[in-house]
């Protein structure tokens, strides 16, 4: 099963939603899941940072747990554009 988590921010420590997010991520990949984790609104970086993002457009998975983040500093629109391009390439059977 695929599935994609939608939060605030991934900085561990600083948020408790991102925190969880991410421990239930990382337990659902261990059962053979694989999990995005997007974070829209992070203050703690200036730029977005996204690991394997390759991957998850060319379906060529390699990991089970995948990270996208945006700076809150992003505007709405470029986010929503690159949001709406990597679940499509990704193709969650769920999105939380």
């Amino acid at each position: 099963m695929k599935i994609a988590f939608i939060c605030g921010s991934c900085e561990t420590g600083v948020d408790g939603v991102g925190d969880y997010t991410i421990k239930l991520a990382k337990a659902l990949s261990i059962k053979n899941n694989k999990c995005l984790v997007i974070a829209l609104n992070d203050r703690y970086i200036n730029t977005e940072v996204s690991v394997d993002e390759q991957a998850i457009q060319s379906s060529s998975y390699s990991s089970s747990f995948y990270f996208l983040r945006f700076s809150s500093s992003t505007s709405w629109i470029i986010q929503s554009k690159k949001l709406f391009n990597v679940l499509s390439h990704f193709e969650p059977d769920w999105i939380s």
